[in-house]
């Protein structure tokens, strides 16, 4: 006689459902700010990268130059004119209304780098459209008209502490806003804290930083005379 064994199957009961759709629930509010935060630290750690290359394109640039560092461009005037270290076709550069108003290609530092994307730091929503997120410090070019001209980097005091080039923000916040000229005059403007409430800043003697807006000021970084806070 052939017996055959029958295996009763069971479903889940409503309760037991539930109990499982509330566990998933709970584990993906404690990991999706996990993962959140971890997206935010990698976007951080490149646009980083981005602003020393940037820096470092300038550090070669000077060594070619009789160690004179790149100009920049102010405001509507240079708008279009090819001489400063990133180009820019109108003014502000950061409106998005002209896809692409910045164009490093024509800027003295692109040779040295050969790459438009480490102009952009990838938390920056202006600087996908505009092409540019980063701003040189007034207090490493001396005024020149239209240009504001290289100045010799020998002649810095403390380039370890002067910094060169960094995140500035115009025209919205500064976790939003995004650099309308890549030229940045110290206290006037502000430093952007896109990076949860922190910003990057290159320095001049080539290292890179991600600090406190704040403490660019109480450190006295943005000036070549850092105790007097002026770039005599």
């Amino acid at each position: 006689m052939l017996f055959r064994s029958v295996i009763q199957k069971r479903a889940f009961t409503l309760i037991e459902l539930l109990v499982v759709i509330a566990i998933i629930a709970i584990l993906a509010a404690i990991l999706f700010p996990v993962f959140a935060q971890a997206k935010a630290a990698a976007k951080k750690a490149a646009c980083l990268s981005n602003i020393r290359q940037v820096g470092m394109a300038a550090l070669m640039y000077a060594n070619d130059s009789d160690d004179v560092g790149p100009c920049a461009g102010i405001g509507g005037g240079a708008a279009g004119l090819v001489g400063g270290w990133t180009f820019y076709s109108r003014f502000p550069a950061d409106d998005d209304q002209t896809p692409a108003a910045y164009d490093p290609k024509q800027g003295s530092l692109y040779p040295y780098v050969k790459n438009t994307s480490i102009f952009v730091c990838p938390v920056d929503r202006h600087a996908s459209i505009s092409g540019n997120s980063y701003a040189i410090n007034q207090c490493v070019t001396t005024p020149n008209g239209v240009f504001e001209s290289g100045m010799s980097l020998t002649s810095l005091s403390a380039p370890s502490d002067t910094g060169y080039f960094l995140e500035e923000w115009e025209n919205e916040t500064a976790q939003t806003g995004s650099t309308d000229d890549g030229y940045y005059v110290p206290i006037q403007n502000g430093v952007s804290s896109r990076h949860t409430l922190m910003s990057n800043i290159n320095f001049c003697d080539g290292h890179a930083k991600s600090l406190r807006p704040e403490l660019f000021v109480s450190k006295g970084y943005y000036y070549r005379d850092a105790e007097s806070q002026t770039c005599q």
